[in-house]
């Protein structure tokens, strides 16, 4: 009799191992089949990667429907102990016609700043922290752009005005 029970044991550990197998299989498969389904949807309808114009064009028309929030609660005066120079990119000229509009890319410890001038305000196109820092935007225009990035006790201090019609950043680090 204990070899019987021994072999039930067996028959019901196989059949658990098979029933595991199988809704492993069902799941994966049901998986693939939704990343096509997906997949196939976003293809059919045009969506995808977009590209620089598109992206910027996207950004342009969420700014004109958006309104800046302000900071919430009072914060410290941070005591600069270091000034860098950003890197500094800019973006292509308009085609002609366009608009008057000129961009730039501060990169910084902490991440990257795009600000652009149209006429004599300044914008916040975007504002990008590095891997493990955390951004602020204290301020997106139009006299002004302000962002801050933090890491622990690692603080940089981006403020970006129009000068002569080109975004100028200034940098303010401490540590």
């Amino acid at each position: 009799m204990g070899g019987m029970d021994r072999g039930r044991r067996r028959g019901a550990r196989a059949g658990a191992v098979v029933a595991w197998a199988l809704a492993a299989l069902v799941a994966g498969v049901v998986a693939w089949w939704g990343v096509t389904l997906v997949g196939g949807q976003t293809r059919r309808d045009g969506a995808g990667v977009l590209s620089a114009a598109q992206v910027a064009d996207a950004l342009g028309q969420a700014r004109a429907t958006a309104s800046p929030t302000a900071g919430v609660g009072p914060t410290p005066t941070p005591t600069p102990t270091v000034t860098s120079t950003p890197s500094v990119s800019a973006t292509p000229a308009p085609p002609a016609g366009a608009s008057d509009e000129v961009a730039r890319t501060a990169v910084v410890a902490g991440g990257q700043v795009g600000a652009a001038c149209r006429g004599g305000a300044v914008v916040l196109l975007f504002a990008t922290p590095d891997d493990g820092w955390s951004v602020d935007v204290r301020s997106a225009g139009p006299e002004h752009v302000e962002v801050k990035f933090r890491r622990g006790e690692q603080e940089t201090e981006v403020r970006t005005e129009c000068v002569g019609g080109v975004p100028t950043a200034t940098v303010e680090t401490e540590d």
